[in-house]
Parts: structure tokens; C-alpha cells; sequence
């Protein structure tokens, strides 16, 4: 199967000027619009954990936003509290920055429920992985967009115990994929209290690969739907539409796919939860303020 990479953004140049210095946007100007942090957790050392295809994203993500003019800090197979560890030393750096315009977040591994898994099959909350970066805990960011994709299952107590061993038994004892390499990511199924999850901070935009107490699907060839959707349409259309439409694009895109059949086909979406409080465009290619030509 071809593997579909980022080649170039198209048409470098955005055609969106008109709303480049607003005060309702925010604002992207540096030639390095700031800083984003990849964690993917591979789990190489279990054949039925293993989280085969997840090298793929990671190469689309980096190649997709170097080109939109971020510096990539990626990072494989961090303990749960290694996950913290890390975002943490980073934040310190950004403290004594006051050139990052912008922060993204990319988590990839297994999960359940509102936790996801470190490479040690320890789990961790989300809410404490992204509270790293409010405002509290990093007030250089303060008025500044965060974004975070969580690309992992959330299967909670949604799901009973019968169903959560039937679909255990189904993905150990199906030996015929419905297409070539799709995965899922989320750990063995077990009964888990529900963490409870909190607001993000204003400012910060959190995109699930799938709704709460659901599947999502990840291809060992092409990486997983929901990234592989992200890098397509940022790739073609982020020149020229605000972040919450692309995400709409990335929705759209991922519906078209249906799950295997021992899931009974399901469609997937992603799941978006904002409290942005202005529009968010990329402008690929366009650096610095606009001219001022009408000055006294």
C-alpha cells in the first residue's frame, strides 16, 4: 500500500491577509511560530500492544508542521510520569521565551477512558499532562493558543463488562483483518473508574481521534485515521481556512471510513473541545507585521 507523506504545503502563500493582524485572530507572525511536542508511545516490547504504523505519523506530523513554520520536539516510549516529566522541562523553557506564539501537543498511545497509557502500562490523567501548559503553570503562554491531539481509544465504563469481553475475544481470535493493517488503540480492555475531567484553561483546543467511550482505528501502514486525516486537509487547505473548519474537513474525512466488521462497521469521528477565543489561521509563508502604509 503507498504511504501518503507531506510533500509541500500547498500553495505556500496565504491568500488570507485580510485577516492577518486582527485583534479577534491570533496572532502567528515569527518566522518559528513556536514549538510542538510529539509523544508516541510505541509499546515495541508487546506483540499485542504494539502500536504498529504510529512511525508514520510521526514523520507526516513533522514534515506538516516544520513546513508551517514550528520547531518539532518529538519524543518515544516515555513512562507515564516520564510523559509529565518531559512537557514539564519543556514548559521551563518556554518560560523564558517571549518569541512562542503558539504550542501543539500530540499524544499517542493507548488509552481509556479521559487517561491515556505510558510505555510502562501505567496510566495518567489527560487533564494533568495538559494543566502543564495553562496559564497558571506557564504564564508566558497566557492569551496564546495551545492545541492538543490525544490520538488513543476511550473506552470506559460506558461499555459493560460482557461487551468488554466480547470485544477482547474478538480482537485476539480474528486472525482476517477487514483492510490491510488497521489496529486499534486502546489497551486490554478492563472496569476502570472514570477519571473526572476538568475544563482546559482558556486558550487551548483539544482534539480526540474519537468520542468519549469509543474506538479509534490506526493502520499499520498508513498510521492511524485520525492523523492521517489532520496532516491531509492541513496540508491542502490550511493556507486559506481558520482552524475550526479544517477541523470540520478532518470530521468529514474520517467518517468516510468505516470500522471492521467484528466492530459491526461503525463510523468514527473525532472529537474537538475549545476554548479558543479568537480565530486561529496557520498563515503558511507569511512572516512579520503588515506594512503601515499610511502613517503620519
Amino acid at each position: 500500500m503507498e504511504r501518503h507523506g507531506v510533500l509541500e504545503i500547498k500553495d505556500i502563500k496565504s491568500p488570507l491577509m485580510h485577516d492577518y493582524n486582527r485583534d479577534d485572530v491570533y496572532k502567528l507572525q515569527g518566522e518559528t511560530r513556536g514549538k510542538v511536542f510529539i509523544i508516541n508511545n510505541t509499546f515495541s516490547y508487546s506483540k499485542e500492544k504494539k502500536r504498529e504504523g504510529s512511525d508514520v505519523d510521526v514523520k507526516n506530523l513533522t514534515d506538516l508542521f516544520q513546513q508551517l513554520h514550528f520547531e518539532v520536539v518529538t519524543q518515544t516510549d516515555l513512562p507515564a510520569e516520564g510523559m509529565l516529566r518531559f512537557l514539564e522541562e519543556e514548559r521551563d523553557k518556554i518560560k523564558a521565551s517571549k518569541e512562542i506564539e503558539c504550542i501543539v501537543l500530540i499524544l499517542m498511545s493507548h488509552g481509556e477512558g479521559a487517561e491515556i497509557y505510558g510505555n510502562d502500562n501505567k496510566m495518567i490523567e489527560l487533564t494533568k499532562i495538559i494543566e502543564v501548559f495553562d496559564s497558571d503553570h506557564c504564564p508566558s503562554l497566557d492569551e496564546k493558543p495551545r492545541l492538543v491531539f490525544v490520538q488513543a481509544c476511550r473506552i470506559d465504563v460506558q461499555h459493560t463488562a460482557d461487551e468488554l469481553d466480547r470485544l477482547r475475544v474478538k480482537l485476539e481470535e480474528t486472525k482476517v483483518q477487514d483492510k490491510p493493517g488497521d489496529q486499534l488503540d486502546s489497551a486490554p480492555f478492563q472496569i476502570e473508574k472514570p477519571a473526572h475531567v476538568k475544563h482546559p484553561s482558556a486558550d487551548f483546543l483539544v482534539v480526540y481521534a474519537t468520542p468519549a467511550g469509543t474506538l479509534s482505528y490506526r493502520n499499520v501502514q498508513t498510521g492511524s485515521w485520525f492523523l492521517c486525516a489532520v496532516v491531509w486537509i492541513f496540508k491542502y487547505h490550511a493556507k486559506h481556512e481558520e482552524l475550526q473548519h479544517l477541523l470540520i474537513r478532518v470530521n468529514r474525512l474520517v467518517a468516510k471510513g468505516k470500522g471492521p466488521v467484528r466492530f459491526g462497521q461503525k463510523l468514527t469521528v473525532s472529537e474537538v473541545k475549545s476554548n479558543l477565543r479568537k480565530k486561529f489561521y496557520f498563515f503558511p509563508g507569511v512572516y512579520g507585521d503588515p506594512p503601515k502604509l499610511f502613517e503620519k
